[in-house]
Order: structure tokens, then C-alpha cells, then sequence
């Protein structure tokens, strides 16, 4: 079960409990969850590009002790 299936479970049991103050602190705390991983995937194409980036010094360096 992904994020925003959990999330939608339970603000569906929180409607149905009727309880109003819970779904909206519900609703704040999704919106934190998806900024944190909104965070989580831009940290990880970064460190993708900053290893792509290692591998190609490591390389250009390997190439130029060939000569």
C-alpha cells in the first residue's frame, strides 16, 4: 500500500467517526507526508546526478592516465 492509499483509508474511517478536528490535523499531516516525499525523491535525483557526475571525473582521470 502506497502513501495516499493509507492516507485515504484512514481519513475514510476518521469521516466516517465524525470527527472533524481529526480530519483536518489528517489533512495536514498528508500534505506534510507528501512534501517529505516530494524531498525524498528530489534528494534522490540529485544524489543519482552527483554520482553520475563522480563516474565521469573517475573516468576522464582513468582516461588520462592511459596517455
Amino acid at each position: 500500500m502506497g502513501l495516499y492509499e493509507g492516507i485515504k483509508d484512514i481519513a475514510n474511517v476518521v469521516l466516517k467517526a465524525d470527527n472533524i478536528d481529526l480530519y483536518r490535523h489528517l489533512i495536514e499531516l498528508s500534505a506534510q507526508a507528501l512534501e517529505l516525499q516530494n524531498e525524498i525523491n528530489r534528494l534522490n535525483n540529485e544524489n543519482m546526478e552527483l554520482k553520475k557526475q563522480e563516474t565521469w571525473k573517475i573516468g576522464s582521470k582513468d582516461a588520462k592516465n592511459l596517455i
